[in-house]
């Protein structure tokens, strides 16, 4: 009689979206890894698909990520000039 032996690995079924994919969806738990993203917006749209922090974790934190495009910056001045925005809760947004 011959033996044999196996290892089992505990599997966990998961699912991966692009940002775009996810782009209006609320998911209640999310990996966000920043290492490769470049488009102005995808770090707001990644990390704000989680509603709580403790449902989000970040991978490669890349602050250099965290970016606000040309016309985003033009309509925020605009809008700061104007009076529309409370200088108060301004927390200085980078781009």
């Amino acid at each position: 009689m011959s033996t044999s032996c196996r290892t089992q690995i505990p599997l966990r079924h998961a699912w991966a979206l692009t940002v775009h994919k996810s782009q209006g969806l609320t998911l209640h738990s999310v990996q966000v890894d920043m290492a490769n993203m470049r488009t102005p917006g995808q770090a707001y749209v990644a990390l704000s698909r989680a509603p709580s922090l403790g449902q989000l974790a970040i991978l490669h934190l890349n602050p250099m990520a965290v970016t606000a495009s040309a016309e985003v910056k033009r309509f925020y001045e605009i809008l700061k000039q104007d009076g529309c925005v409370d200088h108060k809760s301004d927390r200085g947004a980078r781009g």
